[in-house]
This record gives structure tokens, sequence and C-alpha cells, in this order.
């Protein structure tokens, strides 16, 4: 009712999103930015570790020893997304069966790349927390206390890195697993107007046809490929005489 007659409240808040920013580190390769921060109004303890802490798949023990100390306090977090890994993951089929499930390998950090990436992205986040803004309100960096992560200082290279593996979480947006490509390219399972190389009246519609990440969200690119698609497709019929 509050967001239906004012427009504000926390139906406002997508997942307590309140901002979203870009940086582009010192490992990005050329112009792009190769971070996203999604700034949170909270963080893993806003519920008290309920349905937000689930749904990352972070298991009781990790979460009761490095976080249940902030209960009851006022936090806010800044996620560091990585976007462009170097790091790629593969899928296989399990069987002939087409209901069973695929096997799927994420390989995340197998790229050193990455790695280093992130930790310069959370040390970017500490900077941002300990500006003039947030001063005011009194913020102070939390380091967790993550039962696997006791042999490290808190706060050096090799806590953030073991910190980065234990909260790593997949945005589950995917891409390249049917690369579109020239009929030279090795990799390409699609060819420019989305029709799957040595298959006749196949095509593949969605985001696994771009050849790499992008530089934001997916959502928008979907869209596209989709209405792309259907504009080829109309045209194509709308040539053929029944």
């Amino acid at each position: 009712m509050q967001w239906l007659q004012f427009g504000d409240g926390l139906m406002t808040t997508p997942g307590l999103v309140e901002a979203v920013g870009f940086i582009k580190t010192s490992h990005s390769d050329g112009q792009v930015p190769d971070v996203e921060l999604l700034n949170l109004g909270g963080s893993i303890v806003s519920d008290n570790g309920g349905a937000f802490r689930k749904s990352l798949k972070i298991s009781d023990k990790t979460y009761v020893t490095a976080f249940s100390g902030l209960h009851g306090c006022d936090t806010w977090s800044a996620v560091p997304i990585l976007l462009h890994p170097k790091s790629k993951g593969c899928l296989e089929l399990r069987d002939n069966d087409p209901f069973s499930h695929p096997k799927l390998y994420g390989n995340y950090f197998t790229d050193p790349h990455d790695m280093e990436t992130m930790k310069e992205a959370v040390k970017y986040v500490i900077k941002l927390g300990e500006s003039e803004p947030f001063k005011k309100y009194g913020a102070q960096l939390y380091l967790p206390p993550y039962p696997n992560c006791h042999n490290h200082s808190p706060g050096s290279d090799s806590y953030w890195e073991c910190a980065i593996r234990t909260m790593m979480v997949s945005l589950h947006h995917h891409v390249g697993t049917c690369k579109m490509g020239p009929p030279s390219d090795p990799e390409a399972v699609v060819d420019p107007e989305l029709r799957v190389y040595g298959v006749d009246g196949l095509r593949v519609v969605d985001l696994s046809v771009l050849p790499r990440t992008v530089s934001g969200h997916m959502t928008a690119p979907a869209l596209m490929i989709g209405e792309k698609a259907a504009d080829m497709i109309k045209k194509i019929w709308s040539n053929v005489v029944v």
C-alpha cells in the first residue's frame, strides 16, 4: 500500500539493490568496464540468515561463524561482479536421455586473471566505504571470520582470495555455449542468422549465441536477439509462396 500510494517503501527496491555502478580495473582489456558493483542497502544479514543467505547457498557453518555477529546492525554492502571472466566453463550431455540434467562445469577462477580482478574490485569497495559520504554514517569495514580462512591474516590478499572463493556465487548470466561466428571459426555453432551449422531448419535464439560477455546485465541483449531473430524468420517466410 505504501508503494501504491506514495511510490516508496520496500517494494521499490529490487532485492535491496539501491544503485549500480561500473568500474574499470587495471586488469581490463581496453577501455571497457570489467566489474559491476551492486550497491545494497543492506547485506547478507538483513533478514538474519533467511532467504537471502539461502539463495546464495551459503552453509549454516559459514554463515553463523562469519556473520551472526552482525545481527541487529545496520549494514551496507557493494557486491563486485566479474563482467568479463577469462575462466571458461562448459556443459556436457549426461547420457542419451533428453530428460537428463546436463553436467555443468563452472571452472570459476581457473584463470588467475579473474582472481586478481576481483581482489582489486574488493579494494575499490573498501575505499568507497571509507569515503567522506560514508564517514558521516560511521561506516566501518567488517572482516568476517570465515571458518576456512582462519589461517590468513584478516584483510590480507590471501584472506581476500579465500573470502572470494568462499562467498563466490554465479549471477546466472551465462553466454557463449552456442557461439555465433563465421564458418572458419572452429568454435562457432551458429551463423550470423543464428542457424546451426550442419543442421537444416534449426536456429538457436538466446544468449548462448553471444561470442563474449557484455559490460552489463543480459536482459536487453536477450530481447534484442529474440526480436532480431523474429524479423529474420518473418522476412524469410514472407518470400515463400505456398
